[in-house]
């Protein structure tokens, strides 16, 4: 039909227009695609899910692929609010998902933390939408952190309102199963401003709701008819693995691993999607796993991959290096650092013979020590933040890696170097006939050997401080954590004298050099 074809079209412009832009879809060209989403034949069960930004978006991704490949045949519904860009609506589209827009419940600030939530949790009240798919008679929910490793079909079996008690005898919020109801989620908005939430989100929420939820059974698998009258119930840990408690119990879960339906990566810092997370849990593993078997999504990309992430994995890693080159061809090599990797002349008067080369004492201002170990250390911190910020977090653990340490690296000495030119000029301009120093004949020798045993040092000890452990093949949390303390303190320590002595030998340098030439001993 003519109509159709136009309509067609005009939707095809509106969703180009909004990728160009970068905004979220029109409200009109979003219902279209939502109304167009497919739904299997006769559902009245389905897997949920909430997204209220991008940066979840890799792992709504991985969790529907995880469910896929489960052959489950539920409907999977993604609650979406805030602003979603139109690309990412699509491809959750064609991965499969039910993409239904829902009103954001903001969050009534009602947690202990300062403004009473934190930040990440500015909208995951809309999470209690929820109860409001009336359309379904069952509801599996599920965070966005989390991955299905078995079949959890079972869970629809569920009555009323089921959850996983954790510590101090409250529910986690991240794996639920509900019976949609208007009547219960409108008991639920009007009690939100009312109720006090320990954890300034849904669950602290929800906790105050079912304030009786400890009491409830636990629901059993493989008896579902025992849960036939029950309004609550609570689910055994196999349907919600807390990661957590898999880290402290030194990378082991503490029951068998094969009865495990899903699992939770539940510490905040360490979600299965950053790049660092794999250092301290080992079973990110299984979630890298589920993404590598993403289809491409609407730009084309595999893997779950953006175009800054092609961009990262490639050409970032390139830059660093050539630039290093650079750095090194232009401004060093002149300066005498190929030097260092000659042997030193021996003989009377040569720098060898000479103990330091032409400095056997210098006369240092008395803070001189102090300023250089706090500049020497700002050198690694400010870099290791601006690498944290520049190094997409999305990116695969490996290359993650390699831009941490090629950036940091990258900066810090390009830092530090321009702090020793400083110590050097410094020497150079307070050289004066009455400094106390002593000659040799020829050429200053500049401590270009000692400065490359400084950086081979304090990269070897940066590098071998988070892997020490995993060298080693200790498995224990708490043994890891202490020996990557005590590695780190080592490297402190060597830090320290380098960046110490480093300094006072550039500045003792440029004194020499400076009262070499104010005394025409050079050509």
């Amino acid at each position: 039909m003519p109509f159709a074809g136009g309509a067609s079209a005009l939707l095809a412009a509106l969703l180009f227009v909004g990728q160009c832009c970068g905004r979220s879809v029109t409200s009109d060209a979003r219902a279209t695609l939502e109304a167009d989403a497919p739904r299997a034949p006769g559902s009245r069960e389905a897997y949920a899910t909430l997204l209220y930004g991008d940066d979840f978006m890799l792992g709504v991704r991985v969790l529907g692929q995880s469910m896929r490949e489960t052959n489950t045949d539920r409907d999977l519904v993604v609650l979406v609010t805030g602003n979603i860009l139109p690309t990412s609506i699509e491809t959750l589209m064609s991965d499969g998902w039910i993409v239904k827009r829902v009103d954001t419940v903001f969050n009534p600030a009602k947690g202990p933390h300062p403004g009473g939530f934190p930040q990440r949790f500015w909208a995951v009240y809309t999470k209690l939408s929820i109860f409001n798919l009336v359309e379904y008679d069952k509801v599996v929910y599920l965070d966005a952190d989390t991955v299905m490793t078995k079949n959890s079909d079972v869970l629809f079996s569920c009555p009323g309102f089921c959850a996983t008690m954790r510590h101090s005898e409250r529910l986690n919020s991240g794996v639920m199963v509900v019976t949609p109801s208007k009547m219960l989620y409108d008991d639920m908005m009007s009690k939100i401003e009312e109720y006090p939430s320990y954890t300034g989100g849904d669950q602290g929420f929800l906790n105050a709701y079912f304030s009786d939820y400890m009491n409830a059974r636990v629901f059993d698998p493989n008896d579902t008819s025992q849960a036939a009258d029950a309004k609550m119930m609570r689910l055994p840990t196999s349907f919600n693995a807390d990661v957590g408690l898999y880290v402290m119990n030194s990378n082991r879960w503490m029951i068998p691993k094969e009865s495990i339906y899903i699992i939770h990566f539940t510490l905040a810092t360490f979600k299965p999607w950053n790049w660092w997370t794999p250092w301290i849990i080992k079973e990110t593993k299984v979630w890298l796993a589920f993404r590598e078997h993403l289809p491409k999504d609407s730009l084309g990309y595999s893997h779950g991959m953006t175009p800054f992430q092609h961009f990262a994995q490639f050409w970032m890693v390139i830059i660093p290096l050539v630039a290093a080159a650079i750095l090194v061809r232009r401004y060093l090599w002149g300066s005498g650092i190929g030097s260092a990797f000659r042997p030193f002349p021996s003989g009377p008067g040569s720098p060898k013979a000479g103990g330091s080369g032409v400095v056997a004492r210098a006369m240092v201002p008395r803070q001189f020590t102090g300023l250089s170990i706090i500049v020497g250390f700002l050198s690694i911190l400010l870099p290791l933040a601006v690498t944290f910020s520049i190094v997409p977090k999305h990116v695969y653990p490996l290359w993650g890696w390699i831009l941490a340490y090629e950036w940091t690296l990258l900066m810090h000495y390009c830092l530090f170097g321009l702090y020793l030119n400083w110590c050097y000029r410094r020497g150079k301009a307070s050289a004066s006939p009455s400094s106390q120093v002593y000659k040799v004949s020829g050429l200053p020798n500049r401590p270009w050997r000692a400065t490359l045993k400084g950086a081979t040092a304090g990269t070897a000890a940066l590098v071998m401080c988070p892997w020490l452990a995993d060298i080693l093949l200790l498995r224990s949390f708490v043994v890891k954590v202490i020996l990557t303390i005590f590695v780190g303190n080592a490297a402190t320590a060597i830090l320290t004298h380098f960046y110490a002595s480093l300094a006072v030998r550039w500045f003792a340098c440029g004194k020499c050099e400076g009262y070499t030439k104010s005394n025409s001993l050079l050509p």
